[in-house]
């Protein structure tokens, strides 16, 4: 049987304070009554995301794509998009989501 060590690892420093709600100040989160899905994120931070990390006309693959919102962004920024959900219902209202921001046009740019 193996002895416990007593320090495992790095001492964890504290955090520097809690988060409430917003944790990116220019991001708030999505409201509640808005949510299509229990961990959206706000199509403005992933639209800042996709800016940063694929080049025009790229390619933005989402494994765990629950709403659609990384695709919409990817979409309005003219990046081509690949996701991946295991949730049906979740593949479906990302489906209407995307169609409907095609018959409305660009929102982001």
């Amino acid at each position: 049987m193996r002895t416990p060590r007593p320090h495992a690892g790095p001492k964890r420093r504290e955090s520097a304070g809690k988060r409430h709600g917003v944790v990116l100040p220019n991001f708030p989160p999505v409201l509640p009554k808005r949510c299509m899905h229990p961990t959206e994120k706000p199509v403005e931070l992933l639209a800042f995301l996709v800016v940063r990390a694929c080049p025009e006309g790229g390619l933005v693959l989402d494994p765990f794509a629950g709403s659609g919102a990384t695709l919409f962004a990817a979409q309005q920024l003219g990046r081509s998009a690949v996701r991946v959900d295991l949730d049906e219902r979740c593949c479906e209202a990302a489906a209407k989501r995307l169609k409907a921001a095609q018959r409305v046009g660009p929102a982001l740019v």
